[in-house]
């Protein structure tokens, strides 16, 4: 279950029992740890994020796919 971390933060603090952000709980649970390790798994993430309209989802799937494929950010 999301429980805040303490201190100061900004906006709502990530959770002190996974470390993910508040947004990512579904219905309080904490979110299964889960990144793509193959290039086809972050490209299906990376178009379900843009579908979804989610400028959050939509950066972390571009990284993970970025990661897998070595290219540093620009």
């Amino acid at each position: 279950m999301y429980e805040p971390q303490e201190g100061i933060h900004v906006g709502r603090p990530p959770c002190s029992q996974c470390g993910a952000a508040y947004r990512l709980h579904r219905d309080g649970a904490c979110p299964a740890a889960w990144r793509p390790t193959t290039p086809a798994e972050a490209e299906r993430e990376l178009a379900a994020a843009e579908a979804s309209g989610d400028a959050a989802r939509v950066f972390v799937a571009r990284g993970d796919l970025q990661r897998i494929r070595g290219r540093q950010p620009a």
